[in-house]
């Protein structure tokens, strides 16, 4: 109610800028008058001889005096309303610098959470791509091995190297880093020692030369005979897959089982344990 009284009765009450300025004005004024009062004064004691004239000084002065503090007077509301501005504008800009503090920390958090969230996608995309590159391995594993060679008619090629080579000694082997051609030669030792061959396994111990690797098998006897007759034997139905790449002669009788046509050779793993139990 007071606020609004001064309102209608002061003029430039209601704007911070108005006010200060009125209330600079009115303190200004009565800073001039004050020193008229001084002036006037001065002048009065000066003028001892001439009454009239002192009288004169003393009254202007007076006046001057009057004015002064009617200016002091006015100017007390204007600094009171300038504080109470003063104090308004000074919580508007805490409040408003307050809520731009909380936006910024909305947006950041609102960024962390995006970051977060990409992050998290991310991760799902590596691990999707690493189940789509482990499942892709998978399959050419699978592939691989089931596309390898084995001898199918186990049975009938223990007999027949039972019946043909009973007792003689063949050694079986093949290169290193070849698993496919490993797992093969291991089968081929295992069922003539099954059939009182005198099997030797060196599967896996033959070193790949600067010359083209063997495919397929290779056999190497005293005579050719004997390597023919070796060699139907494992060209039977069901056998060895694959073609013979051709004979030669050698101090004792050795199958190799070459490279897989069209097969990429592996890293061997170490198969000291299994050879042994197979020899056994």
């Amino acid at each position: 109610m007071t606020t609004m009284l001064f309102a209608m009765i002061l003029p430039d009450w209601n704007s911070l800028d108005s006010v200060r300025r009125t209330h600079s004005d009115l303190e200004g004024a009565a800073l001039v008058f004050f020193a008229l009062l001084v002036l006037f004064d001065v002048l009065a004691h000066l003028s001892d001889g001439n009454k009239n004239r002192e009288k004169l000084f003393e009254r202007i002065g007076l006046c001057c005096f009057a004015v002064a503090v009617l200016a002091e007077i006015a100017a007390y509301p204007y600094g009171q309303r300038n504080d109470a501005l003063s104090a308004q504008v000074i919580v508007s800009l805490d409040a408003k610098a307050q809520d731009a503090a909380d936006a910024a920390e909305r947006a950041k958090k609102a960024a962390d959470g995006a970051k977060t969230k990409a992050d998290a996608v991310g991760v799902e995309a590596d691990q999707t791509q690493t189940k789509i590159a482990g499942v892709d391995r998978r399959a050419d594993v699978l592939a691989y091995f089931l596309s390898a060679r084995r001898v199918q008619d186990e049975s009938g090629l223990e007999n027949d190297l039972r019946k043909e080579f009973r007792g003689e000694h063949i050694a079986f082997d093949s290169y290193v880093g070849d698993e496919e051609a490993y797992w093969l030669c291991s089968q081929l030792a295992r069922i003539a020692q099954k059939a009182s061959v005198d099997s030797k396994d060196e599967c896996a111990t033959k070193q790949l030369s600067k010359r083209l690797p063997i495919t397929d098998l290779h056999i190497s006897a005293p005579t050719i005979d004997e390597g023919q007759r070796l060699s139907m034997v494992l060209k039977k139905p069901k056998r060895v897959p694959g073609y013979f790449v051709g004979l030669n002669v050698a101090p004792e009788v050795t199958v190799t089982v070459g490279v897989k046509p069209s097969t990429p050779l592996f890293p061997m793993v170490k198969r000291a344990a299994s050879k042994k139990s197979t020899k056994q």
